[in-house]
């Protein structure tokens, strides 16, 4: 598995070293990431797609990747707040996680992908 411990744990910087944290939580990224925290946490057809996409950010290899053809099937202000969170993302000099919302993006594991979560708390 490429990340440790676990399927749950954010990704690492090439070399292991943990991707440092930064604060999403400013601004338009702020609001944006609250909102598609929000949605993913939903049930919808919206919200599996947002879901997905958090979910490929977080742990592609375990949870899935991101299906850019899911832009199309989402309202166009929820795409908007993807491709801020996206743009934020592609601005880091090194990977990055987005750690401040572990607690919500460990509920999105545990709605959209409660196998994974599973086999992750046995093991924990």
């Amino acid at each position: 598995m490429r990340h440790a411990p676990g399927p749950v744990r954010a990704g690492a910087r090439p070399g292991g070293a943990p991707a440092r944290p930064r604060d999403l939580r400013r601004g338009r990224r702020r609001k944006g990431a609250a909102r598609l925290l929000s949605i993913a946490r939903s049930d919808t057809g919206q919200s599996r797609r947002v879901a997905g996409f958090i979910l490929a950010w977080w742990n592609a290899v375990d949870l899935g990747g991101f299906d850019i053809a899911d832009l199309f099937a989402v309202d166009e202000a929820i795409a908007h707040d993807m491709a801020t969170v996206f743009a934020y993302v592609a601005g880091r000099p090194v990977a990055e996680y987005p750690e401040a919302y572990r607690t919500e993006i460990e509920d999105v594991i545990q709605q959209w992908r409660p196998d994974v979560w599973a086999k992750a708390t046995e093991t924990a």
